[in-house]
This record gives structure tokens, sequence and C-alpha cells, in this order.
């Protein structure tokens, strides 16, 4: 009897781990397939060991993008470029004057073709930055239907256009259309749409947008390391922070990322440019410029870390 009883709790055991194991195989939706593009070097496989940054840069191009693409040039690497069509003058048009302040058009086409032709990756940043929602409104976002519009083509075939206006190789201008449709990050805000990352954001209007990029094929991107840009919510204007080469180095440890061994690092191009020449003008006592990001890679690679872009984070 004992026998039996044991023989019949195997079998119940049994037949509900195989309906479970159905339930989810019919359910389960597997992650999106992710495009290998590039990157074809062996990584290490103990994901304790590998010490993999990739280093982001959003608003672009702008008139710090060159300061950037300068420092990568010197030092190595490259980059992971988050762009708005808008400051290429190509789309968003009707903006109004303040939106095309991060430069002039003619500069920030010749960062763009630069970042390009110099190998780095863009990623889709919407079309307008979500200029459509917060001129006259003040929020950044409203739901999936109406936001998810500015990203996608609306971002890509202006700037695949005029890549292609400019007669880049059409090997790169296809490259740049696949990385934009996979790699996508919302403007103001860190949250995650990534395979084997979820980090949601407090934001429910941005969930639905993040949602929308997801369920459409992309992956959405935020961020585990900021160094220099912070919104003063006192004064409402952006306030540049800006730390030492040495202070963002100690931050670089292996364990801070939303993945082991990964860190996403995040700024802006117009964070680097030197005092003198920003816009708007940083304070003298705050250290930026095109030698301390280089001396940042220089140190980050020093520091046994590997540069990398944003496109094969899924499959790094």
């Amino acid at each position: 009897a004992r026998t039996r009883h044991i023989l019949h709790t195997f079998l119940a055991l049994s037949l509900a781990f195989g309906l479970v194991w159905s339930f989810l195989f019919v359910t389960h939706k597997p992650s999106q397939q992710y495009n290998f593009i590039g990157h074809k070097e062996d990584l290490p496989r103990n994901k304790t060991s590998r010490k993999l940054l990739y280093m982001t840069f959003d608003d672009g191009p702008n008139f710090g993008t060159h300061v950037v693409l300068d420092a990568f040039k010197a030092a190595g690497g490259k980059g992971t470029f988050f762009i708005n069509c808008l400051r290429i003058c190509t789309c968003e048009t009707n903006l109004l004057p303040e939106y095309y302040e991060k430069g002039n058009c003619t500069s920030n086409q010749a960062a763009l073709l630069r970042m390009v032709n110099e190998g780095h990756t863009l990623g889709d940043h919407s079309s307008d930055h979500m200029a459509h929602n917060h001129v006259g409104h003040g929020f950044h976002y409203v739901n999936g239907r109406r936001d998810f519009p500015y990203f996608g083509e609306a971002n890509i075939s202006p700037i695949a256009a005029f890549l292609r206006d400019q007669k880049v190789d059409e090997e790169l201008v296809r490259r740049a259309e696949m990385t934009m449709a996979a790699v996508k990050r919302l403007p103001f805000t860190d949250i995650w749409r990534v395979p084997g990352v979820r980090a949601p954001s407090s934001d429910g209007r941005a969930r639905k947008v993040a949602g929308a990029i997801a369920k459409a094929g992309g992956n959405v991107f935020g961020w585990d390391l900021h160094w220099g840009l912070h919104w003063n919510v006192r004064t409402r204007k952006e306030t540049r922070e800006v730390v030492g080469v040495k202070s963002m180095l100690a931050q670089l440890r292996a364990g801070r990322g939303r993945q082991p061994g990964k860190l996403v690092f995040l700024s802006h191009d117009y964070v680097h440019l030197r005092p003198d020449t920003s816009n708007p003008k940083l304070t003298p006592k705050m250290k930026s410029g095109s030698k301390d990001l280089e001396m940042f890679i220089a140190g980050a690679m020093r520091k046994n870390w590997t540069i990398r872009t944003l496109d094969t984070y899924p499959t790094d």
C-alpha cells in the first residue's frame, strides 16, 4: 500500500509538472530575435570575469559631438550615439527656435557623417526628443499610441536619406538603419526593455511607450552610470555637474550593472566641451573637455574594461 501511494504521488506530480510545462511552452513568447551586427572577437564566457563598458551619448548630433569623436579617435573604442533627426534639420522643422540651439545644421550634419564613417553605432532617441509633448504641455509622454510614432521610421528615414544623399557607403547606411531599429532610448527616462533586463520607470506613461517599442521589436536601454548632466527640478534647467576622471573611473565596478560584468555609461555630447566654448556656459570650476573624456576611456581600458557598443549588448 505504501508503494502504491508513492507511485500515485509520483504520477500526480509528473502530470502536474507536465501541465505546467505545456502551459509555459504554449504561452511563453521568445525574446525578440536580435540581429548580431558586429564585434566578431571572442569575449570571456565567465560572467564574473568579463568587464564590458558601453559608452553612450544622448541628444546628438550637436555642438559637442566633434569633441566626443575626437576623444574616441585619440583613446580608441567606439561609442553608441542616441540621436534625434531634428538636430540635422531634415525633420521636425516646425519647432520653437530653442530646439535648434544645440549647434547648427551644417556642424551637426558633419558630426553625423563622422559618427557613421568612423564606425560608431547609432541609436534611436525619437525624432523630436518628445518636443511634441512638452512644448506648451509640460510633460514628456502621454501614451504609446501618441508617442510611439516619433520613434522608428520617423527618426530613421530622415537620417538614412541624408546619409545616402551624402554618398555614404551603402553598407554603413544599412548598418545605421539596423542599429536604430533595434537600439532605442527614451528621452528623460532610465527604463529598460531588453532580453534579460527589466527595469521599469515610475513614469506610467513612459512605460506604455517603452512597451509599444518592445512589442514592435525594439530594445529599450537605460543606463547604469551617468556622467555630467542633471535636470534641476527647482530651476527647471539643465545643470552641469561634471566630476573628475578619477571619480568616474572609481565608479567602474563589474557588479554595478543590470547584468554581471556589463556597464552602460551615459553622457551627453555637449557635456564634454571645454568651459570657454560650451553653450550653455560651464563654470570655470567644472572640469570638462575632450582630454577628460579621452583620459576616462584610456583609464577604463587600463583597468581591463573592453569598450563595446549597444548593438551587441543582448548577445555579449
